[in-house]
């Protein structure tokens, strides 16, 4: 039972019972201390009835009034732990890029979140095959960590932006052409 993961249920169910209160007193309780958790989602998540993605705010309070490790509360939400933020990462002289150059590096990082995104709302109905997200266990926790799988392994054909600098791939719309002219050419 060590290498199970815990679910939501059972995370906000040790949450309730460690600190004895119900779910408005939690919210009371998580207010006071700075922590963001409505008494409605943690009634929903004890109860087994959550439905909606936790955000980083949530999934935070309950490590904090929990006492889990963040990676055993992330795991149960099937959600992976959160890095610093993207602009704390970027060197100091990110801002001298041109407004072009600042274009480019959004328009990738937008396309990575949008893929994220669908994996996130897809990840429920991938099964065990090669797109599949892969995991791996903390050590020592029983944690299991979702890896997302690469964008190829995703989707073979790139965007046409990108196909058009690159030699060796056809972008959407050339795989979309190539198809209708496969059609009108059948017998």
């Amino acid at each position: 039972m060590m290498n199970e993961r815990l679910t939501l249920r059972e995370v906000a169910q040790t949450v309730l019972t460690k600190h004895d209160v119900s779910g408005r007193q939690l919210d009371a309780l998580a207010r006071s201390r700075g922590l963001t958790i409505s008494y409605t989602t943690i009634n929903a998540m004890a109860a087994g009835s959550y439905r909606s993605t936790p955000s980083d705010k949530t999934l935070d309070a309950l490590v904090s009034l929990s006492g889990l490790d963040q990676a055993v509360v992330y795991a149960a939400a099937r959600r992976p732990i959160p890095l610093a933020p993207l602009a704390e990462r970027l060197p100091v002289d990110a801002d001298s890029l041109t407004g072009e150059q600042q274009d480019a590096v959004l328009a990738v990082v937008r396309q990575f979140a949008k893929a994220n995104r669908a994996l996130d709302r897809g990840r429920e109905d991938v099964g065990n095959d090669e797109r599949s997200a892969a995991t791996t266990q903390v050590p020592g926790s029983g944690a299991v960590i979702h890896q997302l799988p690469s964008a190829t392994a995703l989707d073979s054909t790139m965007p046409d932006d990108v196909a058009a600098r690159s030699q060796e791939s056809k972008g959407r719309a050339q795989v979309e052409r190539d198809r209708q002219d496969d059609e009108g050419e059948a017998p």
